[in-house]
C-alpha cells in the first residue's frame, strides 16, 4: 500500500500567481533531493474563482 501525503497551502488576501515558488523551492532546498525526488509540488491557485464568486453574491 502506497501512502500519501497532501500539505494545503493557501494564502490571504490577495495572493500573487507565483505565491509557491519561494516554498517549493525552500522546501526542495531542506528536504535535500534524495527526498524531493519523492514528492510532487503542484500549486493551485484559486484566487481569481474567490473574486470571481465574491462579484456574483
Amino acid at each position: 500500500m502506497k501512502k500519501i501525503v497532501t500539505l494545503p497551502v493557501h494564502g490571504v488576501g490577495n495572493t500573487e500567481m507565483n505565491f509557491a515558488e519561494e516554498l517549493g523551492g525552500n522546501l526542495s532546498r531542506e528536504l535535500g533531493e534524495i527526498l524531493w525526488q519523492w514528492i510532487k509540488f503542484y500549486p493551485n491557485f484559486y484566487q481569481k474563482l474567490i473574486i470571481y464568486h465574491k462579484s456574483i453574491l
